[in-house]
Parts: structure tokens; C-alpha cells; sequence
């Protein structure tokens, strides 16, 4: 038997022990560690146990990151524990175009400009250190479509952590699989991509209160006098947005719109912001808003706040609990940032 077979045996008999290890309750699976111990102490060799702990490794590693090693990764660590050197080909991972936008702690950056060393993000939305850069020269490229109307340049090689229809447990499958598969089963797509947690942007200092923005965005009045006043037909929204900035607010008679007033009685001024600031609070026209790119990299409590905003002010709540904001063509990608 060659060497290559002799090893996928031996991945194909883990990864048999790896489904017996989802029958295990999580206090179960953390025990396997005693008991490995224990056999050891028996007597049983690093050998004897091997499959056994590769399994309970892999069922570990699905629990705490969604992800099973491949078998071909499983051979690898064979070989290794074997006192071997094992090659494995690049692709055992992402393999996308040089010019991907790609999101970073320090702002977006293309894959083409990643280094190892630099942050990027996981699917949990925490920052994580790039521990290896593998360029692949010319790859035939496919063009993804996903259903929201994003798109993504990949080779054909590049993972992708799918559910299918029929099934609850992540999968993972390279791209020209799902292409040789087919991308749908009658009129249903076949695979989804599963939606990652925010990302966690670190707290910046924003020249506007992300909640009080969220809400003009949602509700400001145009005034040429730039003075910043909200329409709203209730009295909550007006006396956060007061309470926030520090000042009082009073409703306009037999009209909803509030203005706001600092102690000595004087209004408060869209002026009293940067520019660009001041043209969203009371100068701009309802389809020209948009969210200014430092509130999407600001902290997820920064973009929750601004969403609340917008919410308070545009969102409804309609059949089956879903919760709706009314978009306009400028920013219709802008609340993609949030899990």
C-alpha cells in the first residue's frame, strides 16, 4: 500500500469516529481529554489513541469556530506526528482576486496589499492576525452573484463555508464544486452563505453623536437658516436627541417639527458641525443623504446607536416581526455592516 493510501485510510477512519463525536454533549467531549490521559497511563501508545483524539480535535474544533480539519489536512498532521515532513499545495484556504476590497482594523485595504502580519477580521467579526500570504499567479477566475446583489471575483479553488437546504451543520466546498453541482435545486438556491457577526471596529471619536446623525438622517428638516430641526410625532426621539447634546427642545404649534435650544435660549446650528455635517443635518434633500464611510468603521455600540437613530425616526415593525427602514438609492448598502 502507498504511502498517500495508507494515510486516507487513516483520515477516512477518523473522520467515521468524527461523526460518532457529534452524538457527545459538550461536558462529554471535554471529558475525552481525561480519558486519553488515562489510556496512556495504561499503557496505550500516542499511536493507539491517535484516531480517537484527531476526532474528538476535529468535533472541537466544529463547536468552537464552525470549521472541520479536511482530510487532507488530517494526513498531513499524520504524517507529521509520524516524524515526516508533509507538503501540501496552497489553496486550503481563500484565493480571491489581487484587487478584493478586503475590511482591516486600519480601514479597507485590496487582497493584493495584505501582508502577513496585517489584521484582518474572522466570521466572528474579531480582529485576526494574517500568518501566511500565498500568491497563485494566474487562476482562472468565476464571478459570483449572491442573492442581495454582491458580487465576488474567486478561483475555483476557494473555500467557501456553505449551509445546504437538507442540512443544518456547515459544509465547506471550493467554488467549482458548487458550480459542477449546480447552484439550485429546482427554483431554491442550494447552498446559503452564513452571515457573520459585526465586525469589532474600535470606538472613534465621530464629529456627530452617531444616534443623533442616525436620527436627522431618518427625519431632519431642511432649513436654510441651518437650524437644526426633526420632524417627529412623538416626544421621545426629540428629548434623547436634547438630552445628548446637552440642550432643551420644544415643538413647533399645529406642525411636528422640534428645534432644539441651548440654556441661554438661542438655537442650536447645524454651523457648530464640520461641513460635510452640516450640509446632512439641514441642507441636504432626503434622497441625497447618506452615512459618511467613518460611521461604518466606527465601534459596533457607535453603529448600533446610529441604525437606532434611523430606526427611531424611518423604521417600522410589519408581519412576522421584521423590522424595516426605508432605504433611498444613495446609501443602499449602508446598513450592511451589522450581523
Amino acid at each position: 500500500m502507498s504511502e498517500i493510501k495508507r494515510l486516507r485510510k487513516m483520515a477516512d477512519k477518523i473522520y467515521a469516529k468524527m461523526e460518532n463525536m457529534q452524538r457527545l454533549s459538550d461536558s462529554e467531549l471535554k471529558s475525552k481529554t481525561d480519558e486519553f490521559k488515562l489510556r496512556l497511563a495504561n499503557g496505550e501508545t500516542l499511536e493507539q489513541i491517535l484516531p480517537d483524539a484527531y476526532a474528538a480535535v476535529g468535533e472541537a474544533a466544529y463547536r468552537s469556530i464552525g470549521l472541520r480539519p479536511y482530510k487532507v489536512q488530517i494526513m498531513g498532521a499524520i504524517a507529521l506526528n509520524e516524524g515526516k515532513i508533509a507538503e501540501q499545495k496552497t489553496g486550503e484556504g481563500k484565493s480571491v482576486s489581487l484587487c478584493t476590497p478586503m475590511p482591516t482594523p486600519d480601514g479597507w485595504k485590496t487582497a493584493g496589499d495584505i501582508k502577513v502580519g496585517d489584521m484582518l477580521f474572522d466570521r466572528h467579526g474579531k480582529p485576526t492576525k494574517v500568518t501566511g500570504v500565498y500568491p497563485q499567479g494566474k487562476k482562472q477566475i468565476y464571478e459570483v452573484h449572491l442573492a442581495d446583489g454582491r458580487i465576488v471575483e474567486t478561483a475555483d479553488e476557494h473555500l467557501w463555508s456553505v449551509y445546504r437546504r437538507d442540512r443544518k451543520k456547515l459544509q465547506t466546498i471550493n467554488t467549482v464544486d458548487m458550480y459542477n453541482e449546480g447552484l439550485k435545486e429546482g427554483k431554491a438556491y442550494r447552498f446559503k452563505i452564513p452571515t457573520s457577526k459585526a465586525v469589532e471596529y474600535a470606538k472613534t471619536n465621530l464629529p456627530v453623536d452617531p444616534y443623533v446623525l442616525g436620527a436627522f438622517l431618518g427625519n431632519g428638516v431642511k432649513d436654510m437658516q441651518h437650524t437644526l430641526g426633526l420632524s417627529s410625532g412623538n416626544e421621545f426621539v426629540p428629548n434623547e436627541i436634547a438630552r445628548i447634546i446637552g440642550g432643551e427642545t420644544q415643538k413647533r404649534k399645529s406642525v411636528y417639527t422640534w428645534y432644539f435650544y441651548k440654556k441661554d435660549g438661542s438655537r442650536f446650528l447645524s454651523k457648530m458641525f464640520p461641513d460635510e455635517y452640516d450640509s446632512l443635518l439641514t441642507q441636504t434633500k432626503c434622497n441625497e443623504k447618506y452615512i459618511p464611510d467613518i460611521y461604518k468603521t466606527a465601534s459596533i455600540e457607535q453603529r448600533w446607536a446610529l441604525l437606532q437613530g434611523l430606526f427611531d425616526t424611518d423604521g417600522c415593525i410589519e408581519d412576522k416581526d421584521r423590522l424595516w427602514l426605508r432605504q433611498n438609492e444613495t446609501y443602499p448598502d449602508d446598513d450592511r455592516n451589522e450581523e
